[in-house]
């Protein structure tokens, strides 16, 4: 684990926060976040963020947390933020099994004992970070309470789309063309 990039001025988070890099099992590189301040007693947030999440942008929500006694950590989840990228296109946020992302929560919490952050872990998961943090606790991930926000339990699609839906990507995944954008998207804001 090594000191990663940390844009405090935009975080506006507890002036005690820094960034790590940590490898998965899988040898991706991650940017974890941790907003710890001494006097954090209470324990440590887990904060999974959604699809646009990134260590910096939930600052001030960490500072609400610090106030009220509690550590933060949060993770660039691979392909995004500053972690690194599963496809060529930096906007893409390909990845290529969502239970990747179960290396990414255990690569975390590799950074949360370093640190000795706090117990008890809390869980605060926010629209696809909902999502994954129920699967790591389904896996067993010791945390003592949970709130998912607007969680990411499905896409919403009309059933013309949902029908559409799984051949076309699994016929992206066979032929190779999986990271590609689904027609009519682009990378384009």
């Amino acid at each position: 684990m090594e000191e990663a990039k940390f844009y405090k001025e935009i975080a506006e988070g507890p002036s005690s926060a820094g960034a790590y890099w940590i490898q998965t099992e899988d040898n991706v590189r991650l940017r974890v976040g941790a907003y710890h301040t001494p006097g954090d007693r209470k324990g440590t947030i887990l904060l999974m963020l959604g699809r646009f999440g990134y260590v910096e942008r939930y600052g001030r929500v960490a500072q609400s947390f610090a106030d009220n006694g509690f550590s933060t950590v949060v993770v660039d989840w691979r392909s995004q933020g500053l972690s690194d990228r599963m496809a060529d296109d930096q906007q893409a946020g390909h990845i290529h099994h969502f239970s990747d992302y179960q290396k990414d929560v255990s690569a975390m919490m590799q950074v949360v004992e370093s640190l000795e952050m706090p117990k008890p872990y809390y869980l605060v998961g926010v629209s696809m970070g909902a999502c994954i943090g129920l699967r790591a606790m389904l896996e067993g991930l010791p945390v003592a309470a949970t709130a998912f926000i607007s969680p990411m339990w499905g896409i919403k699609m009309s059933a013309v789309q949902r029908i559409a839906a799984w051949p076309l990507s699994w016929a992206a995944k066979v032929t190779g063309q999986g990271h590609r954008y689904v027609p009519g998207e682009s990378g384009e804001c």
